[in-house]
């Protein structure tokens, strides 16, 4: 932003951030999710400079959340899920793609976890995230 506006930071104000938005958009053919998300980047970065008094007024305060569709993920086939479980090479393999398949469990979350976390006896596991 700061090389398309070509200006001071302090000297930024509200309309030369929809024309960075507006040029965004149009330039890298993205989703209002994208825009949306550089939108909140720019919030952080304007409330830091904001808080640390490098900035009287916070000039991306008055631009709203870009509205966007919700996008509802496909699920694979079971299908698909049987042509995984057939590919596993190792029972850990397969234990990984059961986990992520019947629990819902994100594959970070996955990562994280610890034997510890785990009761084989109850068949339950504690998973940390979101």
């Amino acid at each position: 932003m700061l090389l398309y506006l070509n200006m001071d930071v302090r000297t930024i104000e509200t309309d030369d951030i929809r024309k960075f938005l507006s040029y965004y958009l149009s330039n890298n053919n993205c989703y209002n999710l994208t825009i949306d998300g550089v939108r909140r980047s720019l919030f952080s970065f304007f409330a830091f400079l904001e808080e640390e008094d490098y900035i009287i007024n916070n000039p991306i305060r008055r631009i709203h959340k870009i509205k966007t569709d919700i996008l509802i993920k496909e699920t694979y086939a079971n299908e698909f899920r049987e042509k995984l479980r057939n590919s596993c090479t190792t029972i850990r393999v397969l234990a990984i793609i059961d986990l992520l398949a019947s629990s819902g469990i994100r594959a970070s979350e996955l990562v994280n976890l610890n034997r510890d976390d785990i009761n084989f006896k109850n068949k339950s596991c504690i998973v940390f995230g979101k």
